[in-house]
């Protein structure tokens, strides 16, 4: 069915339609991925509208933004990808997520306009990466690439946002008072997706980047896709990272100086 719909856009994109800055084209279809008409096109994006909520304006600015944070993305990752990122803007709320079966993008009002790449980061690598089983590797990875505009990295984000001291990385004290370390998220899949646990995930996978660099940390990352049990696990994580779970976790604990 999607290769369907992208037929006929090709078909409409060749017979009329308006061409707009950035390779972005405007046209009138019946969307498969929403319940709306209005689709903008641009060299890697299908954007599916609702112009009741967005104007055509807005939509170009959020699609033309959208096409810098890819750039900066694939960029980072060391990715290119070949086919198109389905987004829809959708009526409701609240923030976006992406569809682990498609890769496919949906984001509601109050997310699009202060976007920073974090769906889109899910979409590039449900296209070039296997799925890892972990929600902490999965959200790690899009916090740590998403793209800010005073161009911090996920570790100096997470301690902007919480005090450089051990309480704060282990409590979550607008959810409990619960010791969770990162190893817990981890290995007994702990990870509650909050906001808080979210960002600590983004510092961690980010420690762990620029620890091994990009190409090992994605073997890893494909690796926790089909692992069968926790010794399995264990052995995966010391051969990319040539220590265990624990020491990384002590280390990174250190190097911030947290205690």
């Amino acid at each position: 069915m999607p290769g369907d719909k992208n037929m006929l856009l090709k078909l409409l994109l060749g017979t009329g339609c308006t061409l707009i800055v950035f390779m972005i084209y405007s046209c009138k279809i019946t969307s498969s991925y929403a319940s709306y008409e209005n689709v903008y096109q641009s060299d890697n994006f299908i954007v599916y509208y609702d112009d009741e909520i967005f104007s055509e304006k807005e939509v170009i600015r959020f699609t033309v933004k959208k096409e810098r944070m890819l750039t900066i993305i694939t960029s980072t990752l060391e990715e290119n990808i070949s086919e198109k990122i389905v987004t829809n803007l959708i009526n409701g709320c609240c923030g976006g997520y992406t569809r682990s079966s498609t890769g496919e993008i949906y984001e509601y009002p109050d997310y699009v306009p202060y976007d920073k790449g974090h769906e889109i980061v899910h979409a590039v690598v449900h296209k070039t990466l296997d799925r890892s089983l972990f929600g902490f590797f999965r959200e790690g990875m899009a916090e740590a690439l998403e793209v800010h505009p005073d161009q911090s990295n996920a570790i100096e984000r997470f301690f902007k946002s919480y005090a450089s001291t051990i309480d704060n990385l282990y409590f979550d004290k607008q959810k409990s008072s619960e010791y969770q370390s990162i190893y817990d998220e981890i290995v007994k899949y702990e990870f509650d997706y909050s906001y808080f646990s979210y960002m600590r995930a983004g510092a961690f996978v980010q420690y762990l980047i620029n620890e091994v660099g990009t190409d090992t940390f994605k073997t890893f990352y494909n690796q926790t896709a089909t692992y069968r049990s926790q010794d399995e696990f264990n052995t995966i994580f010391s051969d990319a990272f040539g220590k265990s779970l624990e020491t990384m976790e002590n280390e990174f604990i250190r190097k911030y100086s947290l205690y």
